[in-house]
């Protein structure tokens, strides 16, 4: 399923999304990097044509970071 039609399907397009990359630093140890973070509905065009992602779940730093479906976008 395309990133695009989970939006009011899976999650609201009133929520808060966080679109997390893979990275790997110089010594191949990988990781993951916010890169954009808002509305469903405002997400960008290059996101919501993905088909390769999984919504997981991060320890949130503060409370009003709770509310945010953190989303991993493999390719």
């Amino acid at each position: 399923m395309k990133l695009k039609k989970a939006i009011d399907n899976i999650f609201s397009h009133n929520e808060t999304i966080g679109i997390w990359k893979p990275e790997k630093d110089e010594y191949g140890n990988r990781y993951s990097t916010l890169v954009w973070k808002g509305m469903a509905h405002e997400l960008p065009k290059k996101y919501l044509k993905s088909k390769n992602w999984k919504i997981f779940g991060t320890v949130v730093e503060s409370l009003p970071e709770s509310d945010t479906i953190n989303i991993h976008i493999m390719d």
